[in-house]
């Protein structure tokens, strides 16, 4: 094949991938102490329809989910994010993973969970 034909399907081959992998994904990787601090702390982490989960710099978490609000807490410990959903649950820890505002916290590196996404917080 040669000419005109061989033209028409190196360029619509070029379409096809251009627009099957978006120039802009990014792979997940995964945060240290320090970034989890940088990226997390201070912000919202949402489903953008349910939930939402403010990590206040002191601390303290505010979690709203349909329309219910209750407060928790959170630290940093060895490069993990620990939760508590209340003042008297354990905490929870997660590794924390971010790709552009995407965040996906794993017990382990395989998890793959659903999608979460990194906001300014819109509270007070």
């Amino acid at each position: 094949m040669s000419g005109p034909r061989k033209a028409e399907l190196t360029l619509l081959a070029a379409v096809v991938w251009t627009t099957a992998v978006p120039a802009t994904a990014q792979e997940f990787r995964r945060l240290n102490a320090a970034e989890i601090r940088t990226q997390i702390i201070g912000r919202d982490l949402t489903d953008d329809y349910h939930w939402t989960e403010y990590y206040r710099r002191d601390g303290r978490l505010e979690i709203e989910d349909l329309g219910h609000r209750k407060n928790g807490r959170w630290r940093v410990e060895r490069d993990l994010l620990c939760t508590a959903n209340d003042r008297a649950s354990p905490l929870r820890c997660w590794q924390v993973w971010l790709s552009g505002s995407e965040v996906s916290l794993r017990e382990r590196p395989d998890d793959r969970t659903p999608p979460t996404f990194l906001r300014r917080h819109q509270g007070n």
